[in-house]
């Protein structure tokens, strides 16, 4: 995000754990739009085979197959897309 001249800020939460926050700013003052989204995985709990990423007919099964790590690269990439815009 910073290399597409994007304000990037890495805000620690504990430890290792962070939050990443990218702003845009907006170059007319303009409505606002923002992107939320989380990365964490669900513990395997009672899952049956939780690593195996298995499918039953056209379902995927799972640890991390509902997870939206795609969502956040996807909003991520709509920033630079609008950032590139501006160029």
């Amino acid at each position: 995000m910073r290399a597409e001249g994007i304000e990037t800020e890495l805000q620690v939460v504990e430890g290792k754990r962070a939050n990443v926050i990218s702003v845009l700013h907006g170059t007319k003052g303009g409505k606002s739009i923002t992107f939320n989204g989380h990365i964490d995985s669900v513990p395997p709990f009672d899952m049956k085979d939780p690593f195996s990423g298995r499918i039953e007919g056209d379902i995927l099964h799972g640890r991390g197959a509902g997870d939206m790590k795609s969502g956040i690269i996807a909003m991520a990439y709509a920033m630079i897309a609008i950032r590139r815009t501006w160029a």
